[in-house]
């Protein structure tokens, strides 16, 4: 039995216990003052009858003749000794018959005036014993019963109760011993199995969030393996061309003015992917530092497509701007920009076949700025979209330097993109090209706003 099992089982119980006890305290000390409550008006009621009946038969008679033959009767009515004494407290009968003609001090014995009711004449005392009367004894009887009733009735209640507080017990521990285990499982490093709770309830969704959880951490270490595996091929690459480079040219296999140059290309690649995974860490750090402002995104893609023209003729690719002659303002970093949609006109060229052609568009959407930059190029497969914006992929599983450089710069984008307060997208198509839209949020008013023909 686990610590939390005992601890919800033994608070239960002490719950119960208090309860049950205050709630039979309470009805046994309720039941016995009502009992007594109705004893005394029981009693008080006997001696007014009695009373009522002796100044009746007072008055309808000859005085007090022959009234010991009715106080003896009202002696076996009652249960208790009847005695009644004139008004200077001479016996007149006794339901005893022992003290009739001596002198009576009542003591701690119940007593009432017994006074003519036209006269208001006192005409004698009308004497209880205080000994119990079968009504006080039928009322003791009664508070034994209900006390054992409510001892027996305690007992099958605090009975039932465990049984039930064991159960209860038991189904709010098991959940959360399934998540400790669980949890356990995954500090050590397992993420394979899953928390399974068949519960509709708040442990229902606690188990959906903590699966989640752990999905996500399996796919985060996933994702740490093959970053570590990628980075460590990535900087293989270069530092061997530049150890083989060196090499050759101290086995005077190469000549240094030759391998210079390629020495110096494998270092500027090596360069740029430490800087590319700087920026990176930068990004998802939240560290960047951004000059947000109002900019014209026109003039921003015309200086970006005048820096593209050259290696779009060297590729034999059409680079064109589908860009209005009015300004359009964007709120955003004018030099993450430029990187951007550097990063995406790269890939674009670089995919795209001689003859064929990659374009910039803008246009207002909404409260949005809409960038496309679209390509004739082979395109991606369906099942493969999603995994453009992920570190180090490549849609050519060879990895080789004509297919890009780093893998990282549409990870790159896609960080720019959201620290600027917009999103990135993709569309393709194998074989006929893809779209990548970035929507940033436009800073026009509604007076410079126009729509592009």
């Amino acid at each position: 039995m686990n610590r939390l099992h005992v601890k919800l089982f033994a608070a239960f119980l002490a719950v119960i216990l208090v309860a049950v006890v205050i709630t039979v305290l309470y009805v046994k000390e309720g039941a016995e003052q009502e009992i007594e409550k109705y004893s005394e008006r029981t009693e008080r009621l006997n001696m007014l009858r009695m009373e009522h009946w002796l100044l009746g038969y007072y008055s309808h008679g000859e005085g007090w003749d022959e009234i010991g033959v009715y106080i003896e009767e009202m002696e076996v009515l009652s249960g208790q000794r009847v005695i009644l004494t004139d008004e200077y407290g001479v016996v007149i009968a006794d339901s005893y018959g022992e003290l009739a003609g001596d002198y009576f001090e009542s003591g701690q014995w119940p007593s009432r005036p017994l006074v003519q009711p036209r006269l208001g004449e006192l005409i004698g005392m009308l004497h209880l014993s205080p000994e119990p009367t079968i009504q006080t004894e039928f009322a003791r009887e009664l508070t034994q019963s209900i006390n054992k009733s409510l001892l027996i009735g305690s007992m099958i209640s605090v009975g039932m109760a465990l049984v039930l507080t064991l159960i209860l017990s038991r189904a709010i521990a098991a959940p959360v011993k399934e998540l400790s285990y669980s949890a356990q499982r995954i500090g050590r490093g397992d993420f394979s199995g899953e928390v399974r709770i068949h519960d509709k309830g708040e442990f229902g969704q606690l188990a959906d969030a903590f699966n989640r959880m752990s999905q996500d951490l399996a796919k985060a270490s996933r994702a740490r393996k093959n970053l570590v595996a990628d980075i460590a091929h990535e900087l293989r690459t270069p530092l061997t061309n530049i150890r083989g480079y060196t090499e050759a040219i101290q086995d005077n296999v190469v000549d240094i003015k030759t391998a210079l140059p390629l020495i110096e290309e494998e270092s500027m690649l090596l360069a740029k992917l430490i800087e590319d995974l700087q920026e990176l860490a930068l990004a998802e750090a939240g560290g960047l530092k951004l000059d947000i402002r109002r900019i014209d995104a026109v003039q921003t893609m015309k200086q970006l497509i005048l820096r593209f023209e050259n290696l779009a003729q060297k590729k034999g690719v059409i680079l064109k701007g589908e860009l209005p002659d009015t300004p359009m303002f964007v709120q955003a970093d004018e030099n993450r920009i430029g990187q951007m949609v550097q990063n995406l006109l790269t890939n674009a060229i670089t995919h795209t076949p001689a003859g064929k052609e990659v374009s910039i568009a803008l246009q207002y959407t909404d409260k949005y700025l809409q960038l496309s930059v679209t390509d004739e190029g082979s395109g991606i497969e369906p099942e493969k979209i999603g995994q453009v914006f992920e570190r180090f992929y490549r849609t050519d599983p060879s990895r080789t330097r004509a297919t890009g450089g780093t893998g990282l710069g549409l990870t790159i984008t896609k960080y720019l993109t959201q620290a600027q307060g917009g999103e990135i997208t993709a569309e393709s198509m194998k074989g006929k090209g893809s779209r990548f839209t970035i929507w940033l949020p436009a800073a026009v008013q509604q007076e410079d706003r126009e729509e592009p023909l």
